[in-house]
């Protein structure tokens, strides 16, 4: 895999996708001019008058004026216009409650609601509910602390382009390794060992020898909570260092079958230890914690009463799989991870959290205890991270705490969910920040799961998110998930795994799970990604904004192209391929294939000079149709 090499690489790296096939954008530089906007100055009830004389006794103080924002900046990538505004008063901002957006196809009337943006989420405001060739005019109105609308700012001027893209691809720059081996699966909480029996080959298959991400304990939804059944589903029951060795302590049953049906798939499995065994928890009661999620019943996400004894149990876990204890298996599985969101919560101070009842620090200082026990009995023949957290600053904390008690983990991981892709790389990039500016070059980094927004349970993505969002079983999906793994290829992630839980109770098929043999748009486009599995380098695909994917086999006798089209209408645009590996006597062939979302399957949908084979170095393809939410794969084959 490819290594990180300096902060600067990495800054020079790091690609905020946009969606987009259509390459002609319209950017405009920040309006500095409009920050002298005019702006009547609020009232002080407290201040003297003009002449001196403080005010009158009785008299009602006026409300804060509502400041007015000033639009910085905005962009246009072929389906997305952005939107940046400030409040140019810190001051003036604190009387600010949220923003609204408002748009129009008209530059002084018309202008409907777009989105209310509370303070602490702005900026910017992404827009993809965009037509190609469409003028837009935007301003954006602050809401005062009572709930009164201000002014609104300056109006500006975006149009969409619509000119046909130009992608170009020198199949002789080579950028990196295209490893379609750092694709895997996070099924967490959701991998009953029956389910998983069923329906995990489909998906194993299709991605080949891939990494998939379990736990060591079982969370069914509608779990009922009394001892008997938490009892039940333990894997271990002692107290003491001694009991801890002692392998009548312990029940693999759930892990070895969970594991026995990954392994039979073909699949690779990351263990993570992701909850405290009751008899070692600190917390001594059973009760819910909000929000009311099956995993929170305050002892299986409590901290230990002896990190000693639990980092004891951690080495003997791992023994079982290695070796010989309790009835083990002797497997190497290369990759073990200790918990899963320690810093997962919805209260803001950090406190009642979902799967962890301490503090950061508290769980750091846990997993620094267990990272040298398993060291210690296993050195560098195990490697050895955590843990899924869900927020980039407390990946930085993380391993602060770890380098003031001298521990450095194998690997660091976390997890992201988000319906942009913007978003994802924003905050894979500053994860990769957190780690950089340590000095942490070498660490491996694991994106230990990833998918878009998970919707709660019982709601169904299709009638609560917009159309213009992707839905998690359509073609939309695929293309999310090409985006996200070329961005993790331009970050240099060392595993990213796709979060494949399925939700037993609604029967939401949230990643590439399904309950049927149904092959979805995302396994035909993880599918079409083994052509780049055999030692595959990556090549340079401009403009790289686009959403695809270059490579070329280690023979150099097959160059393939997977590109998409996120926009909600027909595409056109060309590829050219020049610099092809074989002279002009060599004949080649190439085809295309396109995924079509209404089909779930392979369809046509082609327009140019596309019908035929060719020989030289260069290959041109003009015009290309490509339907509304698409991929297209290009193969070029040398004859």
């Amino acid at each position: 895999m490819q290594r990180n090499k300096s902060p600067n690489a990495r800054v020079a790296q790091v690609l905020i996708v946009l969606l987009s096939v259509s390459m002609c954008g319209c950017t405009n530089s920040p309006l500095a001019d409009a920050i002298a906007t005019a702006r009547g100055p609020a009232a002080d009830a407290d201040a003297p008058s003009d002449d001196g004389t403080p005010p009158a006794d009785g008299d009602t103080p006026d409300a804060p004026e509502v400041p007015i924002p000033v639009i910085t900046a905005f962009d246009v990538q072929g389906a997305v216009i952005s939107l940046e505004w400030v409040i140019t008063d810190i001051l003036e901002a604190e009387t600010v409650s949220s923003y609204i957006v408002q748009r129009s196809e008209q530059p002084d009337t018309g202008f409907s609601n777009t989105r209310v943006i509370a303070r602490f989420d702005q900026p910017p405001f992404i827009d993809n509910d965009i037509r190609p060739g469409t003028t837009y005019y935007y301003r954006v109105v602050a809401v005062g602390l009572g709930g009164d609308e201000g002014e609104p700012s300056t109006t500006v001027t975006v149009s969409a382009p619509t000119s046909p893209g130009q992608i170009f691809i020198a199949a002789d720059d080579i950028v990196g390794e295209l490893d379609p081996g750092i694709l895997g699966v996070s099924d967490l909480n959701g991998a009953h060992p029956d389910f998983a029996n069923e329906t995990v080959q489909n998906v194993v298959r299709a991605q080949g020898q891939q990494l998939w991400r379990i736990g060591t304990s079982r969370w069914d939804a509608g779990d009922v909570l009394d001892e008997a059944a938490l009892f039940d589903r333990e894997i271990f029951f002692g107290t003491t260092i001694d009991d801890a060795r002692d392998p009548q302590f312990y029940n693999f049953g759930y892990l070895d079958r969970v594991v026995a049906n990954v392994l039979a798939s073909g699949g690779t499995p990351i263990i993570t230890i992701d909850s405290m065994p009751i008899s070692l928890a600190r917390n001594t009661e059973i009760g819910f914690r909000a929000p009311v999620l099956t995993w929170s019943d305050n002892l299986r996400n409590s901290p230990p009463a002896n990190a000693a004894v639990f980092a004891e149990v951690v080495v003997h876990i791992i023994a079982h799989l290695r070796r010989d204890f309790a009835g083990g298996l002797g497997l190497d599985f290369p990759f073990w991870e200790l918990w899963n969101a320690p810093d997962l919560t919805f209260s803001a101070d950090g406190s009642n959290g979902i799967f962890w009842t301490g503090t950061l620090d508290e769980f750091s200082d846990m997993y620094a205890v267990v990272h040298n026990a398993v060291k210690a009995e296993y050195g560098n023949a195990v490697s050895f991270g955590g843990a899924g957290f869900v927020n980039p600053v407390s990946v930085g904390r993380f391993l602060d705490r770890l380098t003031a008690r001298e521990v450095t983990p194998d690997f660091v991981s976390y997890s992201v969910y988000q319906d942009q892709v913007a978003g994802f790389a924003e905050f894979a990039s500053a994860v990769q920040t957190e780690v950089i500016g340590r000095g942490l070059d070498d660490l491996n980094v694991m994106i230990a799961g990833w998918n878009l927004a998970l919707p709660r349970l019982g709601i169904d993505p299709d009638t609560t998110f917009s159309a213009a969002q992707a839905k998690f079983d359509d073609t939309g999906h695929a293309i999310h998930y090409l985006a996200a793994f070329q961005t993790a290829l331009n970050l240099e992630i060392d595993i990213m795994l796709h979060e494949g839980l399925r939700d037993h109770v609604t029967g939401l098929n949230l990643g590439l799970l399904t309950a049927t043999n149904l092959r979805k748009p995302v396994t035909r486009l993880v599918e079409a990604l083994q052509v780049f599995r055999i030692n595959g380098d990556r090549l340079r695909l401009e403009p790289d904004d686009a959403i695809g994917l270059a490579g070329i086999n280690e023979d150099r006798t097959e160059v393939s192209v997977i590109l998409a089209n996120p926009q909600n209408l027909d595409a056109q645009f060309s590829v050219d391929i020049d610099e092809l590996p074989w002279d002009e006597e060599t004949g080649y062939s190439w085809s295309f294939t396109i995924l079509d979302d209404s089909a779930f399957g392979i369809s046509g949908g082609f327009a140019g000079d596309i019908a035929g084979g060719g020989s030289g170095t260069r290959l041109r393809v003009d015009d290309i149709e490509m339907p509304p939410q698409s991929i297209m794969q290009l193969n070029i084959v040398r004859n």
